[in-house]
């Protein structure tokens, strides 16, 4: 079995250019700065997730969403987040 195989997300052409599409549309965004950083990444994320559970195009599994996460790197940032946070209290 391959790796997309085990992931079960699809690898046909419309499915990755419809990844592609938004990673563009994602970088756009974030390069003019009409909106917030953190808005621009979560919608881009949602948007992916509705395709993949409404429509038959699966571009990331939860399989695969739940082995790409690093919970060293999110307690990492959450813990800056609350240092900065109490930073600017002071």
């Amino acid at each position: 079995m391959t790796t997309a195989e085990l992931a079960g997300s699809t690898q046909d052409l419309v499915s990755q250019s419809i990844v592609g599409v938004l990673i563009v549309a994602m970088f756009a965004l974030l390069t003019i700065e009409k909106t917030h950083r953190v808005l621009v990444v979560l919608g881009t994320v949602a948007f992916i997730w509705l395709v993949t559970y409404l429509t038959p195009y699966h571009l990331l599994s939860f399989e695969a969403t739940a082995s790409s996460l690093d919970l060293n790197v999110l307690f990492l940032l959450a813990a800056m987040i609350v240092e900065y946070v109490r930073g600017k209290k002071k």
